[in-house]
């Protein structure tokens, strides 16, 4: 490994995943921008942001960052212009559009119980590729798409990456959904 790319693989995994996800997808052009939440700002975020060739402005306990300045300012209000900044996959975002925030989770948790329970599985590039919103459905082709690259530019700068995002943010699912299927089926 190039001692950059190793020296940016090792201040990436002090960051938290999502941040660190959120920073190689925007790099790399899968989204336009991404919103860091932060309680205060952060040197260390700041200076990374830099090395990797990205812009960010720090407003509100939160930072954008995009790949271009000018794309800031573009990320709208309405949730179909935040959607397309984020990168979020148009099925997604139109899906979104017609439905209650809650009766999507709803749906979601209950199609992805009876994948499991068909002894299918929903793939990790799933989850990876629908971190921050809420996919149309559990078999969505351009989440797992989207999922599959992030998941290549993170093991491309180092197989850690990968693996710190899928020990902490798949794993910890799996558990609450674990907690999900137990008062699913208590209900029926």
């Amino acid at each position: 490994m190039d001692k950059m790319v190793e020296e940016l693989a090792e201040r990436l995994l002090k960051q938290p995943p999502t941040t660190v996800v959120d920073l190689v997808m925007t790099a790399k052009g899968l989204k336009t921008g991404a919103e860091i939440l932060r309680k205060e700002r952060d040197k260390e975020l700041e200076d990374l942001i830099d090395d990797m060739k990205l812009v960010y402005k720090w407003d509100r306990r939160k930072y954008l960052v995009t790949r271009l300045k000018r794309d800031i300012t573009r990320q709208g209000v309405d949730s179909v212009s935040r959607g397309r900044w984020f990168g979020i996959p148009e099925c997604c975002i139109q899906n979104y559009q017609k439905k209650d925030k809650e009766d999507l989770r709803k749906q979601l948790s209950l199609e992805e119980l009876k994948l499991l329970e068909m002894g299918e599985n929903v793939p990790d590039e799933f989850y990876l590729g629908s971190m921050g919103y809420l996919p149309c459905s559990m078999r969505c082709q351009a989440t797992v798409e989207r999922g599959i690259k992030a998941r290549a530019i993170l093991e491309g700068i180092d197989p850690r990456l990968w693996a710190k995002f899928r020990n902490f943010h798949i794993r910890r699912r799996l558990v609450e959904y674990g907690g999900e299927i137990k008062s699913w089926r208590e209900a029926k």
